[in-house]
């Protein structure tokens, strides 16, 4: 739902990554330079696995995994059923570690897909117009001007997934759908990235609540929300601006990542793949730190001290 992603990349120990890049290089080539010395340093030895469930994005702005594929430290598996929009996004990929299907995501079963005119608010469930047909630039947004029949796929069953280090879905309510058929997807990620709704916008569908639930039903606990929207209800809008919310949080997108407090019993490549996302994504420097404490305790390293070091500019935890 009108994602606004933000790519939360800050500049604690800037001046100690700075110090390590090559002169006369932009900002983009500096952070591919950092990513790709974090995926070296890590020894990670395979690419971060992502996939992009609902990837139909809106704005000029790359997604980080994105960015990630471009400094050759992942690949990217995405999932648009609207299959003009599907052909778009592969159209304009110039690299063969992205690719996205036509896929419609859900239970393996048979669904309506509502399509909507503005095609990021379609899904598997019709718009609720009691709730937003009251509400500035919402309903208008959500008019269905077709239905189509879909066989949905459940994640469990899709082969070319593999072993998935990252999962992001945006799926305009079905995200509870498509989690509970990726029980076995998800036992190999370290971290979610989930729309949610706090408000039904479509009838009947599963709200935060729900969500929060199951993934902790599933080892995973709740880390930050990225963004969270709202709109005015009808006729009020703040400073004439009728996107800017006054008082009603509606959707936003929640993070979750693999329980840290289980991190003993987490295998060596998900604390390695968790550390690196958090790191990444999310500024979670002191939640990847954690990570790469429990690897050292195991085997004796000085990851966590030389990652401290190298990477925040810090000698000790502080």
């Amino acid at each position: 739902m009108l994602k606004q992603f933000t790519q939360n990349r800050g500049s604690f120990g800037k001046e100690t990554s700075d110090a390590m890049q090559p002169d006369s290089i932009s900002s983009a080539e500096e952070q591919m330079f950092a990513s790709r010395m974090l995926f070296d340093f890590l020894e990670l030895e395979d690419l971060i696995r992502c996939i992009d469930v609902g990837a139909l994005s809106i704005g000029e702005g790359k997604d980080p995994w994105v960015e990630l594929v471009e400094s050759g430290c992942a690949e990217v598996i995405g999932f648009e059923p609207i299959a003009e929009a599907c052909e778009r996004l592969n159209a304009n990929q110039a690299s063969g570690s992205i690719k996205y299907l036509p896929y419609a995501i859900g239970d393996g079963k048979e669904h309506t897909l509502n399509i909507t005119n503005v095609p990021m608010t379609s899904s598997l469930y019709s718009p609720d117009r009691e709730t937003v047909d009251i509400l500035h630039h919402l309903g208008e947004l959500m008019q269905v001007v077709k239905e189509d029949a879909v066989s949905t796929k459940r994640l469990d069953d899709i082969p070319e997934l593999g072993c998935i280090d990252f999962i992001k879905m945006d799926i305009q309510g079905a995200e509870l759908m498509a989690l509970q058929n990726a029980v076995e997807t998800m036992k190999h990620a370290s971290v979610i990235q989930c729309e949610v709704e706090f408000v039904e916008l479509y009838q009947g569908q599963p709200l935060f609540a729900d969500v929060d639930t199951f993934l902790r039903s599933q080892g995973f606990c709740f880390l930050k929300f990225t963004y969270t929207m709202g709109r005015p209800f009808k006729p009020l809008a703040m400073n004439g601006n009728p996107n800017q919310s006054i008082c009603q949080t509606l959707w936003g997108d929640a993070v979750y990542v693999k329980d840290f407090r289980l991190r003993q019993h987490l295998d060596e490549r998900l604390l390695k793949s968790a550390a690196f996302i958090l790191h990444e994504f999310y500024q979670g420097y002191d939640l990847a730190n954690l990570f790469l404490q429990e690897f050292d305790r195991r085997h004796h390293t000085t990851l966590s001290r030389d990652y401290l070091s190298m990477f925040l500019g810090v000698t000790e935890a502080s």
